[in-house]
């Protein structure tokens, strides 16, 4: 046996390759070969920009004794958790039905079969072996009681997946006051530390709010958009937001960047143009768009998944400045500069090191300054830029360029670009490697690309993406529906000795509440009441059976388009600053390019009347529709 990794076109996988540890790549080959060896099987999941990751495998999967240790008594797979969501949603809930909290590396030891018996994070070489020792003697010497452990588990694990197909109840109390007070009003986000940005939260706080009008709300939106881009978590010189922040303030980050989140905060900065304004978020806004593709465009046009935390063997070293290098950096310009940033207090980090953070977010950073500190930056080198492209990854930024009306052009080339590379004549591939190889999607991909395909629907008016839409849906009916239950598997992959359902929504929504909205929406633009009447089945069980938002914000979301009939309004003509302040509501022009869609056969283009339907009616035509559009909320 040999390390399989060297040569993988993964990123992350490529790193391990010259590790002692004989690594195998995950797959039906590698679990058939633990079986016939009646080997215990090491599950280690990270990904290529994670730091702590890079500790371990320094500390541990480089040494000598460990992997001689690991090679004599274990078989040893390495996945990629961004590539395999499905794979490290198992192992990451199996952690936490340990009692332990999770997070990456994720460690586990498994049966043959695939079943867990133990799960750790980080962990330092001596107790690594030491762990390592002690569950092979358990193995070997006392093979019932792990057997038996593993069993209750997988039934645990297996009642947790299915608890939320439950009777439907459409009355769901729930006081959005009261869960308010739950949340950090001082710097914004959830209370405590770490802090992460939690995009689909963000976005739900903002659409309840405006729906309802609750200005705590909204104050808490305005509050953690305010303070997120301070500085630390949003880097002021290149743009972007790294993963989270150690601190409750967003100072000190967790220094990678990551696609997915700079995605779906670029659109929560978009919708919030429009709700509660401030200068900065068109700021926060270019800067995002200008980070992604200065640091992730490939010569594709598509987006690379995310750069690392390290540099030089050393995180955040690319992010930081040293206090005592500033003023000669600065000049006569450091006096300014430390009075918006105050080096040695606000922006100290450790180690005579500073992260820039102003002090207030209605400062602004002069040219002069700002010039210096970007000059420097551009003399360190770069953090490594994983160089896969994920379907997922670049759906999410397709849906977030789609809204803003500057960028739609760019999300137009973007989906153009996706068909052409990842769109294969047997359905859609999950990632793209560079040297062409590709690997399956899992349903988070086909999800994301069906929404980001429904807002280009809308925001361009152009039935050209129902089709694909529909292909879409057909594909996730096909391989991934569950005959027993209204919510769909994550993946059709055997190896996996229990297949999930993803249905928490945490950073990233859940796959299953965004084709709950897509359902909604798709069951009226075709005029088909069984997909609207899906989406609310799955909306309201999955409401019902966790009613604290704080981990099914997107479900929550999804169930404010039932409470406030959100409706598909369709005319000749809409004013553009109206059309960027429908919150809730979806505007399409009634032209030829949208004449084959169900909602408008038969529906005259006239100039003067607007159509409105939503999912239990459709109204006469109209020539008013402000019943349907919010005021201005200033």
């Amino acid at each position: 046996m040999s390390n399989e990794l060297r040569r993988h076109p993964n990123l992350y996988l490529q790193q391990h390759g010259n590790n002692p540890v004989h690594w195998k790549p995950w797959g039906t080959a590698v679990w058939e070969s633990a079986v016939e060896l009646n080997r215990l099987v090491v599950v280690s999941i990270g990904y290529s920009a994670c730091h702590w990751c890079h500790v371990m495998e320094k500390n541990c999967f480089e040494d000598e004794e460990v992997g001689h240790y690991m090679n004599q008594y274990f078989v040893s797979i390495k996945v990629d958790r961004e590539e395999r969501p499905d794979v490290d949603s198992i192992y990451m809930s199996a952690i936490h039905a340990m009692g332990k909290n999770g997070g990456w590396p994720l460690n586990c030891v498994c049966l043959p079969d695939g079943r867990p018996i133990f799960a750790g994070t980080y962990i330092p070489k001596q107790k690594w072996l030491q762990t390592l020792q002690e569950l092979h003697h358990l193995f070997i010497h006392d093979h019932d009681t792990v057997l038996d452990y593993a069993q209750q588990l997988e039934s645990h694990l297996k009642d947790t997946r299915d608890w939320f197909d439950s009777p439907l109840k459409e009355e769901i109390p729930f006081d959005f006051d009261q869960w308010l007070t739950q949340l950090d009003h001082q710097w914004g986000g959830t209370i405590g530390s770490p802090k992460f940005p939690m995009p689909p939260l963000i976005m739900f706080v903002l659409r309840k709010s405006v729906a309802t009008q609750n200005s705590m709300g909204l104050t808490w939106v305005r509050t953690t958009l305010s303070n997120m881009i301070l500085g630390g978590l949003w880097d002021w010189i290149d743009g972007g937001f790294s993963r989270y922040s150690v601190d409750e303030r967003w100072h000190i980050p967790h220094f990678e960047k990551m696609l997915y989140d700079n995605a779906q905060l670029l659109e929560v900065y978009t919708l919030a143009k429009q709700w509660i304004p401030h200068e900065k978020w068109d700021i926060v806004t270019h800067h995002t768009r200008q980070w992604i593709n200065d640091f992730l465009l490939t010569d594709k046009g598509l987006y690379y998944s995310a750069t690392d935390a390290d540099s030089e063997g050393e995180e955040g070293k690319y992010f930081c400045f040293d206090v005592a290098d500033l003023k000669n950096l600065l000049g006569h310009d450091y006096e300014e500069a430390n009075f918006l940033f105050d080096f040695e207090n606000n922006s100290y980090w450790e180690n005579n090191q500073c992260v820039l953070r102003l002090k207030d977010y209605d400062q602004h950073i002069p040219y002069n300054i700002f010039k210096k500190l970007f000059t420097q930056r551009r003399l360190q080198i770069r953090p490594i830029a994983d160089n896969k492209v994920l379907l997922s990854w670049n759906a999410l930024l397709l849906n977030a360029m789609a809204q803003e009306p500057e960028s739609l052009p760019e999300a137009v080339a973007l989906w153009r670009h996706l068909k052409k590379e990842l769109h294969h004549p047997h359905g859609w591939v999950g990632t793209l490697y560079p040297n062409g190889t590709a690997a399956a999607c899992t349903l988070d991909a086909l999800a994301f690309l069906q929404k980001a395909l429904i807002t280009l629907l809308f925001q361009t008016s152009d039935g050209i993406y129902w089709k694909d839409i529909i292909d879409i849906q057909q594909n996730i009916e096909n391989r991934f529906k569950d005959a027993t239950s209204v919510f769909f598997f994550s993946s059709d992959d055997s190896p996996l000795f229990l297949i999930p359902k993803d249905l928490h929504d945490s950073v990233i929504p859940s796959a299953n509440a965004v084709i709950a909205e897509n359902l909604y929406w798709m069951g009226i633009i075709d005029a088909n009441p069984l997909w609207v009447e899906q989406s609310k089945t799955m909306t309201y069980q999955r409401c019902q059976a966790l009613q604290n938002p704080m981990s099914s914000a997107h479900w929550w979301q999804v169930k404010i388009l039932f409470e406030q009939s959100a409706s598909v309004i369709a005319g000749n003509f809409i004013d553009p600053a109206t059309k960027k302040r429908l919150l809730l509501h979806k505007y399409i022009e009634t032209s030829y390019k949208t004449s084959d869609l169900n909602f408008l056969k038969n529906k005259p283009n006239d100039s003067k009347v607007y159509y409105v339907c939503n999912s239990e009616t459709c109204y006469p035509p109209t020539s008013d529709i402000s019943h349907w559009l919010y005021s201005s909320l200033g």
